[in-house]
């Protein structure tokens, strides 16, 4: 039974909502033109909300992959497999006078 109040709380929620509305609506405190911009308000909101919920998932799954992709691309390629460049040789003096 307390589950099925808890469930309810939301909806009970609302239901107070509008039948608060729908009175001060009767009683002339409201037009009706409030009441649809207030509702058209709501669900701008709402619809604002849920776009910088999903660009902000998104932006995390992005960054998320990022992060495995450069982890990834550093154990393919290690530093320490990588093959050092050969030596130079600096010419001694006599060698250089040989040279040039």
């Amino acid at each position: 039974m307390e589950q099925a109040r808890q469930a309810a709380g939301p909806a009970r929620e609302k239901a107070a909502l509008r039948s608060a509305a729908a009175v001060a609506a009767l009683r002339g405190d409201l037009t009706a033109e409030e009441i649809r911009h207030t509702a058209r308000r709501r669900r701008r909101k709402a619809r604002n909300g849920r776009l910088v919920r999903r660009l902000g998932l998104m932006g995390l799954v992005a960054g998320g992959a990022l992060v495995a992709w450069k982890w990834w691309s550093a154990q393919t390629d290690p530093d320490w497999l990588v093959e050092p460049s050969p030596a130079t040789e600096i010419p001694t003096e006599p060698e250089e006078q040989a040279l040039g």
